[in-house]
């Protein structure tokens, strides 16, 4: 391998490669140059891996190369270290080796908040989303809410809940009715991975706001019960139904009542 320096594979969002990093060993002796395999080991060695390999159990001749590529895949945030060895029947570097660096992205979690899960066509709605940051507070970054019918909007300026966490907010405004499914997306944060929240379902639909009223009215028959005979009791039943809501019912439009009475007349004992 060439002289010994730190391969350096950057800043990238947890667990997303990065870009593969090429290393060539050399024979610049005289004899033949035989490889054993190429070892990965330290605290983050798992984190870096052999994408492809012409170096391990290669023998080289004399200024001849092999090459092979590594790749970086954060599973934390922050440095991530490991070291790159290879043996070989070098009489005086046995052993040669190179340091392996990397960097994960603080994650953060995103999460939709709506406070209602039914709401009428037409209207202007606020929802918001919650987003976590890995480590710290995320800096910067806009929030997207999106639904899969269209409908987004967007907030850069949020408001922080302590911790490391951040609420964000803004309108969406629905013109048609039937379900959506709606999601948060955390993009452009300097300091953190974007991030996207699970769905949420919310209904758009017509409201209507139906009210029943019943009445009753007795009427007794005076003449009967100046005679002492039993009187005749008349009961009126008067039953109102109305729309109070702004959209159609499927039972009657908009205001307009509808009313029906029903008249029973009984015979009941003259009360003491």
């Amino acid at each position: 391998m060439a002289p010994e320096a730190t391969i350096d594979f950057g800043l990238w969002p947890q667990g997303q490669a990065s870009d593969p990093v090429q290393i060539a060993v050399r024979n610049s002796g005289t004899a033949d140059l035989v490889l054993q395999s190429l070892q990965i080991t330290g605290s983050h060695g798992s984190e870096f891996s052999i994408q492809s390999d012409l170096v391990s159990g290669a023998t080289l001749a004399p200024f001849e190369t092999a090459t092979a590529e590594l790749l970086f895949i954060a599973t934390g945030p922050g440095t991530r270290q490991a070291r790159l060895e290879l043996d070989s029947n070098d009489p005086t570097t046995g052993t040669a080796g190179r340091d392996l660096t990397g960097e994960g992205i603080p994650a953060v979690s995103v999460a939709v908040s709506l406070s209602e899960i039914v709401v009428r066509h037409g209207s202007t709605v606020p929802v918001t989303a919650l987003v976590i940051g890995e480590i710290s507070v995320p800096d910067g970054g806009t929030l997207e809410l999106l639904a899969d019918t269209g409908e987004q909007c967007t907030d850069t300026n949020p408001t922080p809940t302590g911790g490391t966490g951040l609420e964000f907010g803004c309108d969406l405004s629905f013109a048609d009715t039937g379900a959506r499914q709606i999601r948060a997306r955390y993009v452009d944060s300097p300091s953190h991975a974007d991030g996207l929240s699970p769905a949420r379902l919310l209904e758009v639909m017509n409201f209507a706001d139906l009210q029943t009223q019943v009445s009753v009215q007795i009427v007794t028959d005076g003449l009967r019960l100046d005679t002492r005979n039993s009187p005749v009791i008349q009961v009126d039943f008067h039953a109102e139904v109305r729309n109070l809501g702004p959209d159609s019912s499927a039972l009657i439009a908009p205001s307009r009542p509808w009313s029906k009475t029903h008249r029973r007349t009984l015979d009941a004992p003259l009360p003491l």
